[in-house]
């Protein structure tokens, strides 16, 4: 009979490409599990070179530090401390295998070579990996255990763990990249209490967590009993090291109750996603401190919050620039949300450098020009006015632009290019606008634990209650060109999210704002392929989940 196995669970926030700084990761990991009494550590998938890689893959150099910072760990990991086991890239002949490597006694061994490369969404490993076939899969044997291991998507189809059961594997251990979706926690346990039901072994799960550009990974790493019941569960959107034992049992190692974490609320985790999406783009681009125009509205007051949360109050700075048609309400409510997050507050007219733009312009605009009616090129040079001056003010000082625009207003083109998307990463990409205020609302009454701004009331009453406006002529609000935000996001929803076609809409909302909501939708593929980056939060964002052409001549409605 085998003894216990007490594993570490290594939930750790790898840098894509930077070896040194992952090797340290991945030693200090060690370290604290060893400090808790572990014998193996589990850490996630591609640990050592971050996730995802993408084209770096093709690059000789990249694969040959790899192998080299790998033999570095190897050679730390001796007969004094636990074991370890990895996520790497692993070249073998013509062929790139997404691995796991096992660092034991100053050697370094394949553990296991991924089988299910995925290569939908936001994934893409068939572009860089060979699949390994299943039916060699095998258990890892170490010491007098028999241990299945596995890599991500390999447990969410039966055939590798049902493979590595009948070889008498007498646990699954699986290492992850699993980015953060609504409600994906669930989806993960399960398919892992699924594969443990189904070949009666007990399993840990163990996922990174961090950001890469626009991908968020939660951790949330859990142990499931030979029955799937979850027994112990990792903090979410943290990094932690933590231990289970596995105890023997009829010859298989099977998770014993540890302490867990709650698992966070939607509305938490949301917020948790977007708050880690700004400090790791923050913190893996080389920027400190973040500046964004603040207008009084819901959506740049959201974004001020999450920055400082993100980064603290004094790495942040705000600038509101009023025209004649910023309401004093506004001004007050942008003063007050500054006040409350501890944030300088800059006021800046852009009345003169309007008056003189228009100036220039009007020789050219001849007779079309109004000022008194302001049309929609006269309404966006105030929106580019604001974006060159707060890309100048970005440029000057060194910080990074943070722009305010929700999907909602991505989606049906409710931006303008160059003045609303210029930044360098927009907060609220994949949030839409009935979510920003949830979020608001949220925050109003919670703090997540490593927030770093200030506790109670954020955002005043109005600013959760008034019309949004862009106030950009006289009594302007949202609604005076798009549908309800309620109805629009509703309609957004079923188009994106649940992929459906208008045709299946038509029966619940007015069939005249779908086929417009579908147009505004089409048309506005050229802005959003200019927009930033931001974190994913949803189940199909903008860019890695949603490819559409630009150039898209297929009008379904008129089918």
């Amino acid at each position: 009979m085998s003894n216990p196995l007490k594993l570490g669970m290594a939930q750790i926030n790898p840098k894509v490409g930077d070896f040194a700084a992952n090797e340290r990761t991945l030693m200090q990991a060690r370290a604290a599990a060893q400090n808790l009494g572990a014998e193996l550590v589990l850490a996630g998938e591609l640990a050592l070179v971050g996730y995802p890689p993408e084209d770096l893959l093709a690059r000789n150099a990249f694969i040959a530090a790899a192998e080299h910072t790998a033999r570095k760990i190897a050679a730390q990991c001796d007969s004094d401390g636990p074991a370890l086991l990895f996520g790497a890239p692993i070249r073998e002949g013509e062929h790139l295998y997404n691995a796991l490597l096992l660092a034991d006694n100053g050697e370094l061994r394949t553990a296991h070579k991924k089988c299910v490369l995925p290569n939908y969404g936001v994934f893409d490993e068939k572009r860089y990996f060979t699949p390994a076939d299943p039916a060699e899969i095998a258990p890892l044997k170490w010491r007098d255990r028999n241990l299945g291991v596995l890599l991500c998507e390999d447990c969410w189809e039966k055939t590798p763990a049902r493979n590595l059961a009948a070889r008498n594997a007498q646990c699954l251990l699986v290492a992850n990249a699993s980015p953060y979706s609504e409600n994906k926690h669930l989806r993960r346990r399960e398919l892992m209490s699924a594969r443990a039901k189904e070949n009666k072994l007990g399993g840990v799960y163990v996922n990174l967590v961090g950001a890469q550009e626009d991908l968020v990974f939660d951790g949330s790493s859990f142990a499931v009993d030979d029955i799937g019941a979850e027994l112990a569960r990792l903090a979410s959107f943290t990094e932690e090291t933590a231990l289970v034992t596995l105890a023997a049992r009829a010859g298989r190692l099977v998770p014993l109750p540890a302490d867990s974490a709650p698992a966070p609320s939607e509305d938490a985790a949301r917020y948790a996603a977007v708050t880690l999406g700004v400090r790791d783009y923050f913190a893996k681009s080389g920027f400190t401190r973040a500046l964004l125009g603040l207008s009084g509205g819901i959506d740049s007051a959201v974004v001020l919050a999450l920055a400082v949360d993100a980064l603290g109050a004094g790495n942040v700075r705000a600038f509101m620039l009023p025209s004649e048609y910023t309401s004093a309400e506004s001004r007050e409510d942008a003063a007050a949300v500054a006040a409350a997050l501890n944030v300088s507050l800059h006021e800046m007219e852009i009345g003169a450098v309007r008056d003189a733009a228009e100036k220039t312009l009007a020789p050219v605009f001849g007779d079309d020009f109004n000022r008194a009616a302001p049309g929609l090129a006269e309404e966006n040079l105030q929106s580019r006015i604001r974006g060159a001056l707060l890309m100048t003010l970005a440029n000057q000082s060194g910080d990074l632009l943070l722009a305010t625009g929700n999907k909602s207003e991505f989606a049906v083109g409710y931006a303008t290019l160059y003045g609303d998307t210029c930044g360098g990463y927009a907060p609220l990409k994949d949030i839409y606008k009935t979510q920003v205020y949830q979020l608001a609302r949220w925050r109003n009454e919670e703090r997540n634990y490593d927030a770093r701004g200030a506790d109670g009331e954020i955002f005043p009453p109005r600013v959760l209650t008034k019309p949004p406006s862009a106030e950009l002529r006289p009594d302007q609000t949202d609604q005076d060109t798009l549908p309800p935000y309620e109805i629009l996001d509703a309609v957004l929803h079923g188009l994106l999210e649940r992929n459906r076609a208008p045709a299946e809409l038509i029966d619940d909302y007015d069939p005249g704002v779908v086929f417009f909501v579908v147009e505004r939708l089409r048309e506005s593929e050229f802005k959003r392929r200019q927009a930033p980056p931001g974190p994913r939060v949803s189940v199909r964002a903008f860019g890695r989940d949603r490819r559409h052409p630009i150039l898209d001549n297929f009008i379904e409605e008129r089918l």
